[in-house]
C-alpha cells in the first residue's frame, strides 16, 4: 500500500484532527511525506482540511472520483474510469460510447 493510500485511510478513519507528526509516527514516514500525500489527495479532489497546531482531517464530500470509488472495490478488478466535473447527459454519453 503506498503512502498516499495509507494517509487517506488514516484520515478517513479518524473523525478528529490528526497532527502531521502523529500521522508520520503512526505510518513511520517523515512529516514531509505526510505533507506531500495530503497535497496529492487535495489535487485529486479530496476535501482535507489543515489547521495550524491542530493537524489534518478529512471532510467527507459528495464528489465522486476514481480513488474514492476504488477504495470500496476488490483490488483485483481491472476497471477503467472516466470522471468529469460536469457532463450534460450521462445517457447521451453512454450511447455515444456504445456506438464507437
Amino acid at each position: 500500500m503506498e503512502t498516499i493510500e495509507k494517509v487517506f485511510n488514516l484520515l478517513t478513519e479518524t473523525p478528529e484532527y490528526v497532527s502531521g507528526q502523529q500521522i508520520a509516527n503512526k505510518l513511520n514516514i517523515s512529516r514531509t511525506a505526510v505533507w506531500k500525500a495530503v497535497s496529492s489527495l487535495k489535487q485529486r479532489g479530496f476535501l482535507i482540511e489543515g489547521k495550524t497546531r491542530m493537524g489534518y482531517r478529512d471532510l467527507p464530500s459528495m464528489k465522486l472520483n476514481e480513488d474514492g470509488i476504488r477504495r470500496y472495490l476488490d483490488s483485483a478488478l481491472d476497471l477503467t474510469f472516466e470522471t468529469y466535473e460536469q457532463i450534460e447527459s450521462t445517457n447521451d454519453f453512454c450511447k455515444k460510447l456504445a456506438l464507437d
